[in-house]
């Protein structure tokens, strides 16, 4: 909330020249090593990696991200998912599982007056 507050009240242009532009690399640097290194300590906990074709899958992307990066302006992130979302459909494919595509149906409800009044 504190930082819609100051998007929303513009104080976030002058925040921005307070703090040096250096501090917040560092820090958004910081919290991308933790986060990552956070996420890795799964992958021995559920054993993700420990098979040759989680460690061949986990290079490959990394490969690929980075010559992404690199060479090109397309949204890496998304491509890696993708890549991701087809090699899951195949190995369930795979291993037997029915993999059907169809749309999420939501149910629609329609809250009664006394429902609202509750809460």
């Amino acid at each position: 909330s504190i930082v819609w507050l100051l998007g929303v009240s513009r104080l976030i242009d002058f925040v921005n020249l307070l703090i040096p532009k250096c501090v917040i690399a560092g820090m958004q640097v910081g919290l991308g090593v933790r986060m990552a290194a956070k996420g890795c300590a799964y992958w021995h906990v559920n054993g993700w990696i420990d098979a040759l074709d989680g460690k061949l899958t986990c290079l490959l992307c990394f490969l690929g991200a980075t010559g992404l990066l690199l060479r090109t302006k397309l949204p890496t992130a998304l491509i890696i998912f993708l890549v991701g979302a087809v090699l899951t459909v195949v190995k369930m494919s795979d291993d037997g599982f029915d993999v059907r595509f169809q749309m999420l149906e939501l149910p629609l409800t329609v809250p009664s007056r006394q429902e609202w009044f509750d809460g």
